[in-house]
């Protein structure tokens, strides 16, 4: 870490101060964590539209607008939260 800033999470200096006088594409930033896969667990579905084509799901759901959502049976037991 050398100066602009001894954060590893918080931006310090960006960019040269005259030239290029922009941030270079690709540059590592806070925060990116790109195109991981993630998983939601204990979600429910509520409802099943196949005249929309729609899948209604109770909880969020991770991921980009508009991205492709896997639906798969839960291998763990069905126990309520709250529950022992």
């Amino acid at each position: 870490m050398t100066h602009g800033g001894h954060s590893k999470r918080r931006t310090g200096g960006l960019a040269a101060r005259d030239l290029p006088g922009w941030i270079e594409k690709g540059k590592k930033m806070p925060g990116d964590m790109g195109d991981v896969s993630r998983k939601a667990i204990g979600l429910e579905v509520v409802a099943i539209r196949p005249d929309d084509n729609a899948l209604l799901v109770k909880g969020s759901i991770p991921g980009a607008r508009n991205g492709i959502v896997f639906i798969r049976k839960s291998l763990k037991n069905n126990v309520k939260k709250g529950a022992k």
